[in-house]
């Protein structure tokens, strides 16, 4: 027998949110639903101060909260919570579906790697070009290069930030006289 596709799998609001409750490791079991519950009772925010139980039952079945409270809920979990995956996406994918966000796996940086690459990339550059750079210098190339990236490693960016477009063109129109 073949497995479910995982569209299929998680079609409705409350397998996703028993899904992403997994993913964070929220206490599972008996006592589930009634620990979600007071943690949002116990969170004291406005949205939350009439909830009913029976509500929050719901949820892990046909129904789920409004797109406002789904948002709450997941940003009031993330701090406690990890969440390996963009908070964002997995809120979508709670109340609609649609893109599964627990289905890539986050690239890691290996930050010593990185660090030490960046380092001597900056050393040989000033190098070759005859430069002497200072500690501040060296410091402010380093930690935008680095900031670069992370950006470059993070699945949620999905355009190149103009800052980097903009660095990219000033060296190359330098280079071309």
């Amino acid at each position: 027998m073949q497995e479910p596709e995982i569209s299929n799998q998680y079609s409705s609001p409350g397998e996703r949110l028993t899904h992403l409750l997994d993913n964070i490791m929220f206490e599972s079991g008996r006592g589930r639903t009634r620990a979600l519950y007071n943690l949002l009772i116990e969170s004291s925010i406005e949205d939350f101060s009439d909830l009913k139980f029976g509500t929050v039952r719901s949820w892990f079945h046909n129904h789920a909260p409004t797109m406002r409270k789904v948002t709450t809920i997941v940003e009031l979990l993330s701090a406690t919570y990890v969440f390996e995956q963009d908070k964002e996406q997995v809120a979508v994918w709670w109340k609609v579906g649609g893109y599964y966000p627990y289905d890539t796996v986050e690239p890691s940086l290996n930050k010593n790697h990185i660090e030490e690459l960046v380092s001597s990339i900056i050393q040989k550059s000033a190098q070759d070009s005859g430069l002497m750079v200072s500690e501040s210098a060296y410091q402010r190339i380093r930690d935008l290069v680095l900031e670069m990236c992370r950006e470059f490693a993070d699945p949620s960016i999905s355009e190149c930030p103009n800052k980097y477009i903009e660095m990219l063109i000033r060296d190359q129109l330098r280079n071309t006289n």
